[in-house]
C-alpha cells in the first residue's frame, strides 16, 4: 500500500481517491512491473486512510533512509529556502522555511526540517544533522552555517565540512586569507 500511495502521489495524484483511481487503473503495470501483488484489487480509500494515519512518519523516515544507503563518502549540501507564495503582504518572512539536506550524487533529499516561527536556520541545522548518520560524508553549507558550533557539531559527528565565509566575520575572514596566503606556493590552486 506505501508503494500505491508512492506511485500515486509522484503520478501527480491530489489525494486518496485520485491514488485509489491511479491505482484500478494500471493495476497490470503495478503487478507486472513493479511486483506488487494486490491480490484482492487495490485497497480502498478508507483503508489508505487508516494506513496513514498509524504511520508514525519519524520511523517512515528512518526507514526510506535506510533502504536508501549510506551517506559514508557523499557529498550533503544543507540549504534552507523560503516557500514561494508563503510571505504575506508587507512582511519579510515566508510562513514556510525549511532546511534540506541534498546528497548530491543520488539526486535525493534525504532529510527536512522547518523552520520555527521565531527561529533561523542556525538553530534548524544543528537540529536536521542530528537526525542522521554523516560520519565519513562532507557536509556544505552556506555562510549561515558559518558558526562555531555548527563546525563542532559536524566535526564531532565524523564528517568533514566546507563551509562559505563572507567578508562580514571580518576577523575570521582575515585569519583564513592569511593562512590561505601563507601556504599559497604549497596548496593546489584553480583559476578559471
Amino acid at each position: 500500500m506505501l508503494a500505491l500511495l508512492l506511485c500515486g502521489t509522484l503520478a501527480g495524484c491530489d489525494d486518496l481517491l485520485e491514488i485509489c483511481d491511479y491505482g484500478r487503473a494500471r493495476l497490470d503495470f503495478l503487478r507486472t512491473e513493479l511486483g506488487l501483488p494486490f491480490a484482492h484489487g487495490i485497497p480502498s480509500e478508507d483503508t489508505l486512510e487508516r494506513l496513514l494515519k498509524r504511520l508514525n512518519p519519524t520511523e517512515l523516515e528512518q526507514t526510506l533512509r535506510a533502504c536508501a544507503g549510506s551517506l559514508v563518502g557523499r557529498q550533503l549540501c544543507v540549504d534552507g529556502k523560503e516557500h514561494r507564495a508563503t510571505t504575506p503582504a508587507g512582511q519579510r518572512q515566508a510562513l514556510l522555511r525549511t532546511v534540506s539536506v541534498w546528497v548530491a550524487d543520488a539526486h535525493l533529499s534525504f532529510g527536512q526540517a522547518q523552520i520555527g516561527a521565531k527561529a533561523n536556520e542556525k538553530t534548524a541545522i544543528p537540529a536536521l544533522l542530528d537526525t542522521l548518520e554523516v560520519a565519513g560524508s562532507v557536509v556544505t553549507i552556506d555562510a549561515i552555517a558559518c558558526q562555531p558550533s555548527i563546525v563542532a557539531q559536524v566535526v564531532a559527528s565524523g564528517a568533514d565540512y566546507v563551509i562559505a565565509l563572507k567578508k562580514n566575520a571580518k576577523t575570521l575572514c582575515e585569519q583564513a586569507s592569511e593562512h590561505l596566503l601563507a601556504r599559497a606556493a604549497h596548496l593546489p590552486t584553480y583559476r578559471s
